[in-house]
């Protein structure tokens, strides 16, 4: 899974002006949020909390992504 996301985010961020990296910047903030959850719900052994956030996490994932594929789309 993560060699899709991967793959999918070097392709997004390939594809972008300058203008819409501050969108990415962004983002990789909320990434990092979502990652720092998921890591203090399994340090702290709480596998709903650790599924909950990865779920969050996913979702948020999805979100901008489709953000900044529109974004890409409007600044060419």
């Amino acid at each position: 899974m993560l060699n899709a996301v991967r793959t999918l985010y070097w392709d997004t961020w390939n594809s972008l002006d300058t203008a819409v990296r501050e969108v990415v910047a962004a983002f990789r903030a909320r990434q990092q949020n979502g990652h720092v959850r998921i890591l203090r719900a399994i340090e702290s052994g709480d596998p709903e909390a650790a599924a909950e956030a990865m779920r969050r996490h996913l979702i948020q994932l999805q979100n901008d992504f489709s953000s900044i594929h529109e974004a890409s789309k409007t600044s060419h």
